[in-house]
């Protein structure tokens, strides 16, 4: 029986400044995007990635990394939700019989995108496949004035040796676990936490996605930021006669969503809050032809 190439799943991350992306494999649709990436390039990032300007081979890379899925080769890319903002792929072409399975890696960021963590985040993605698959090193050429991608490689947390052979710097990273790698790891994920003021912005973007439901932990925000956001529905309510008073975050969107789903429309969605009265917070979606509910004989204790 032919062997079943195993393809990682897509997954929706946020880059260490918060935004949105999906990391998935690359597939033959996305040839003419990630020839884009390429093509708009800077002068010096063409030459970081390909040591030097050629459509030749921008096309060729294009071409290799939309192919269709093979054994020992993986392309992923990042993209925001309109378009491809970097790959990063692996061959296991430079393997030596005898040695442990190695596997050379390429990596390409949108000018725009780079220094907002979207290469580490593909490595890591790349290292987890690549772990999965039986491969135990990467090895990577970059310039020596390529600081920016040597630091990234510094920085995974895996071990790596460097050769300098006059401008170019060869390395290879060792892909065993280690508490280094599962520290650096952590404290990126600390990193891409995101400020409360940009968390309604980042949310916005999450709910544009295929994402249902955004909920955040955190301690950094203050109780007036933190009811700003606490879960991101993706359908509003729709008008109609039905009334919800809710204290809890979490019964609200429950509601919320099996109303959306019945048919059922809201003429009001109040929220009680830590006290014993409605407050008057009307969830977005309400009829504004209707007042919200508000019970009398319900005081503030005191």
């Amino acid at each position: 029986m032919p062997k079943t190439l195993s393809v990682p799943q897509e997954v929706h991350a946020l880059s260490a400044d918060g935004s949105a992306l999906r990391i998935r494999p690359a597939r033959p649709g996305d040839r003419e995007q990630v020839l884009r990436l390429y093509q708009d390039l800077s002068m010096e990032s063409l030459r970081f990635r390909f040591f030097g300007p050629s459509r030749h081979l921008m096309e060729r890379a294009a071409d290799k990394a939309c192919s269709l899925p093979r054994d020992g080769y993986l392309a992923l890319v990042a993209d925001d939700g309109k378009w491809i903002v970097g790959i990063a792929e692996y061959d296991t072409a430079v393997d030596r019989p005898g040695e442990p399975r190695c596997a050379e890696i390429a990596l390409t960021v949108a000018d725009e995108w780079q220094r907002h963590g979207i290469g580490t985040l593909l490595v890591e993605h790349l290292v987890r496949a690549a772990r999965s698959a039986g491969i135990r090193r990467f090895t990577a050429d970059a310039l020596a004035e390529n600081r920016a991608v040597l630091r990234m490689f510094r920085d995974l947390g895996l071990p790596v040796s460097w050769r300098q052979d006059g401008t170019e710097v060869h390395c290879t990273l060792s892909l065993e676990q280690s508490e280094d790698h599962l520290s650096a790891v952590e404290d990126r994920e600390r990193i891409a936490d995101v400020a409360a003021p940009a968390m309604a912005e980042v949310a916005e973007q999450w709910g544009r996605s295929a994402i249902r439901f955004l909920v955040t932990v955190t301690s950094r925000l203050r109780a007036a930021e933190a009811s700003t956001l606490s879960v991101v529905v993706a359908h509003r309510p729709r008008p109609g006669i039905a009334g919800v008073v809710v204290r809890s975050g979490g019964v609200r969107v429950g509601l919320a969503v099996g109303l959306f789903r019945l048919g059922i429309g809201v003429s009001a969605f109040v929220a009680l809050g830590k006290t014993y009265d409605v407050s008057g917070q009307v969830c977005a979606g309400a009829d504004a032809g209707h007042r919200p509910l508000r019970d009398p004989h319900l005081r503030r204790p005191g």
